[in-house]
């Protein structure tokens, strides 16, 4: 009976990883179909509204392509500091 105990505690576990996995995935994969969908209506709202389609889509995609890169950078950074953190931790161990 007591080994049966850590085997179904390390199921439970590989369990719950993939199905955390799994969601995360999920809401990952359907918040990038929400923004490509809002971004497709508004370039359209934009083509239909305004008489100088090209400079204002142009624009719009412009900042959009900006916002992206800053957001990469950011992540870049933020990856570059957690290797280098956990590189130190175990450096000095």
């Amino acid at each position: 009976m007591s080994q049966i105990v850590p085997k179904l505690l390390f199921l439970s576990i590989v369990i719950a990883t993939f199905s955390f996995i799994a969601v995360a995935v999920w809401s990952r994969e359907r918040r990038r179909e929400r923004e490509a969908y809002y971004r497709g209506e508004t370039l359209r709202k934009i083509a239909e509204t305004q008489g100088t389609v090209g400079n204002s889509a142009i624009e719009f995609l412009r900042e959009d392509e900006k916002y992206a890169a800053r957001r990469r950078g950011e992540g870049q950074k933020l990856g570059g500091l957690i290797t280098v953190a956990c590189g130190r931790g175990l450096w000095l161990r």
